[in-house]
């Protein structure tokens, strides 16, 4: 089986001679202990001027071997956790352990202490609708960083006679895509 490594070196993209790809490779190997390629990728440039200090590359060649291990070091990089504000519906409090549980639009449920001293002040309950800001990153792990209460509803309310019917969409519904209309109905009984 051919060297990882030597095998990066003599194909495209950057073509290098046999011979050149060879030497490079084994300098690599015992001057820079590099063992894979994820180890070439992070090579600092005053590591790469020593290299071609000692195997001499045309201008041409370098160029094709900086881009790849640019590319290469773009697909091998640690990706960062994506941040995002979505208003969930508290699902769940359990008062003894004192915890919260939501379902995030991704359907990942979380648990939400509620003696944190960030939120501990809004003393959520069970059907609270609350504004959450939280990063996930690929292996999922959601880390909470804000809860506030979410945005105050207003919508038209209708009239007629002693009944009054309003329309709205629950915001915790909004973020999911599931946009169904709750009416709910006022009924105002007066006394003479």
């Amino acid at each position: 089986m051919e060297d990882e490594i030597l095998s990066f070196l003599k194909n495209p993209p950057v073509e290098m001679r046999q011979e050149q790809a060879e030497a490079l490779c084994k300098m690599l190997r015992d001057d820079q202990e590099c063992t894979c390629m994820e180890d070439v990728t992070r090579l600092t440039e005053k590591e790469w001027e020593e290299a071609f200090s000692k195997v001499e590359l045309k201008i041409a060649t370098k160029v094709r071997l900086y881009r790849a291990i640019k590319d290469m070091s773009k697909k091998r990089s640690i990706p960062t956790p994506v941040e995002i504000t979505e208003v969930v519906l508290v699902s769940k409090i359990v008062k003894r352990i004192n915890k919260a549980y939501v379902t995030l639009k991704n359907n990942t449920q979380v648990e939400i202490y509620l003696n944190d001293e960030k939120w501990k002040h809004l003393e959520m309950q069970e059907g609270d609708e609350i504004k959450c800001h939280y990063s996930i990153n690929e292996s999922r792990v959601v880390t909470i960083h804000d809860i506030q209460f979410s945005d105050i509803y207003s919508a038209n309310v209708l009239v007629s006679s002693k009944e009054s019917i309003t329309h709205i969409v629950p915001l915790s519904m909004q973020s999911r895509g599931l946009e169904q209309k709750v009416c709910i109905l006022h009924i105002c009984i007066c006394y003479l």
